[in-house]
């Protein structure tokens, strides 16, 4: 992470003149491609840009004379936090308006090769940060949530720490959306992964990203991912993390028996795998969309047996349900063969009968050929 080094006072009207050249080629350039644009996304695209590049970070690097290096992350559907048609484009819009004629230059996410001392230096010695900075100066992100009549889309630039510099929101009517908000693969896997803030479970307890960042991310044949699993809690939690793999299957990843049970100190990171020298999780086929999921507790949970064959009780018909889930929940209380659908609801009836607090945190990966 780049720290900011103090500038020196320049003239504020060269300063203001350059955001506003800025503006003015991004408005220009929306205009020659209005043809090509969606009715509505143009305008959004472009507000929600000029909210963002007239932020102080921003106009602190137009004094200096310098470039602002922004990690680009996907523009995720909430709640589900995966992309979709719409919000790939619209992203792409608002990234084309940032660079055009501004001091914005993004970085795109890479495969994040760090040791765990390069982490914990890149976050100012201690065990926190992103992952995947890619030696940029902050991060690009944000998220839309659908409601009946529109579609409100929310940006924010932010340090790997989670300070946020600016933030930018927009409504668009959905009468102007051509596009597709939804994507029916990644809303199937959404379900498997039972997103915590569609169940009422803990949010801010854990966090999981790989090295390339959070959210929905993407791999190329070949590839190797590091994942990331922070604390963020005050407590120490027990952790286990599972593969949701493309065929519906469920494989545990941590821990191993060989790990045994050693809690996560607060505030702490670890990496799977903890060597990569000596494994590895590479992309090969089949390629797809899959999920990872772990979970975190106070007290160590037990693990369950997992079996395709067995029924999913926290479905009908692909789709849960509030009812459907506390049925479940009842029904899995004395369970220790479980359907990998399932896998959740289990742990959260662990949970309660330990009486332990229970965290949960969810990441997409999308891998392909080359």
């Amino acid at each position: 992470m780049a720290v900011l080094r103090p500038f020196s006072q320049k003239s504020l009207s060269l300063c203001w003149l350059c955001c506003f050249l800025g503006l003015a080629a991004c408005l220009i350039f929306s205009a020659t491609a209005r043809a090509e644009k969606p009715a509505g996304l143009e305008k959004a695209a472009t507000e929600l840009a000029e909210k963002l590049v007239t932020c102080p970070l921003a106009i602190s690097f137009v004094i200096r004379e310098e470039r602002l290096k922004v990690l680009q992350q996907p523009l995720l559907k909430k709640p589900g936090q995966y992309v979709t048609p719409f919000s790939e484009y619209l992203m792409e819009m608002i990234t084309e308006r940032l660079v055009c004629g501004n001091n914005f230059q993004l970085v795109r996410p890479t495969a994040d090769h760090c040791t765990f001392e390069e982490l914990r230096h890149r976050t100012r010695g201690k065990t926190r940060g992103s992952g995947g900075m890619n030696k940029a100066h902050a991060i690009l992100e944000g998220n839309y949530f659908v409601t009946p009549k529109e579609v409100r889309v929310s940006l924010w630039i932010r340090d790997d720490e989670g300070e946020i510099f600016a933030r930018a929101t927009e409504h668009l009517d959905k009468k102007h959306i051509s596009l597709p908000l939804e994507d029916a693969g990644k809303q199937t896997l959404a379900t498997r992964l039972d997103q915590p803030q569609d169940a009422g479970a803990a949010l801010d307890g854990l966090k999981l990203f790989c090295g390339k960042g959070e959210g929905e991310q993407h791999y190329t044949e070949g590839e190797t991912i590091r994942l990331f699993v922070q604390n963020k809690s005050n407590k120490p939690l027990y952790i286990t993390l599972y593969n949701l793999a493309p065929d519906g299957q469920a494989h545990l990843l941590y821990p191993w028996p060989e790990d045994g049970l050693v809690p996560l100190q607060p505030k702490e990171l670890y990496i799977i795998p903890k060597n990569e020298q000596e494994d590895e999780i590479v992309i090969e086929p089949p390629f797809g969309l899959e999920g990872f999921k772990v979970f975190g507790a106070t007290a160590p949970l037990p693990q369950p047996v997992l079996d395709r064959n067995k029924p999913a009780y926290g479905l009908v018909k692909g789709v849960r349900s509030a009812r459907r889930r506390k049925k479940a929940q009842k029904q899995l209380v004395h369970q220790s063969v479980i359907h990998p659908a399932d896998l959740a609801d289990w742990y959260r009836v662990k949970a309660r009968q330990q009486r332990t607090p229970l965290y949960e945190a969810s990441l997409f990966v999308q891998s392909r050929a080359k």
